[in-house]
């Protein structure tokens, strides 16, 4: 909850939308799902360890495996939930709603790519996530509908 708390707080004021970009030295290739020959199964949850950031892949103990995977099953329930709580920020419709909750999904989806060894795990399950949920589309319906106008 605090974390929670922490994404809401940081640089998010309502009415001005400024999100700087993340500084990542990596190709398109690398964040292309279609690139990416590991993630040809749906369940994305299988552990690799991240190319990114630590650069080819190398074994791993059995015990680095399970603590690996113990660290991405809680991270991403945790970052759901997070996202869960964006949205229904983003869903009642105001302009600082939305801002509010686009910021939090902004935060949220970048510090899930630098979380070090399962980012590329973790960014990929919650991309799925949002499709599953349909929140894109939600999204999309919030700009496209008729009461929304421009400033």
């Amino acid at each position: 909850e605090s974390e929670y708390k922490r994404f809401k707080s940081e640089g998010s004021s309502a009415g001005v939308c400024s999100l700087p970009a993340p500084e990542m030295d990596v190709t398109i290739d690398d964040l292309s799902p279609i690139a990416d020959p590991r993630s040809s199964s749906p369940s994305r949850l299988s552990l690799f360890q991240d190319t990114v950031t630590n650069g080819p892949l190398t074994k791993h103990s059995h015990t680095e495996q399970v603590m690996m995977m113990h660290t991405l099953k809680t991270k991403l329930s945790k970052y759901q939930n997070f996202i869960d709580k964006a949205f229904e920020h983003i869903a009642q419709g105001s302009d600082e709603q939305i801002i509010e909750g686009c910021t939090i999904v902004a935060k949220v989806m970048t510090k899930a790519w630098m979380f070090p060894k399962i980012s590329h795990d973790l960014s990929y399950a919650l991309c799925d996530f949002l499709r599953d949920q349909n929140y894109f589309d939600s999204l999309i319906m919030n700009f496209i509908k008729a009461q929304t106008c421009e400033p």
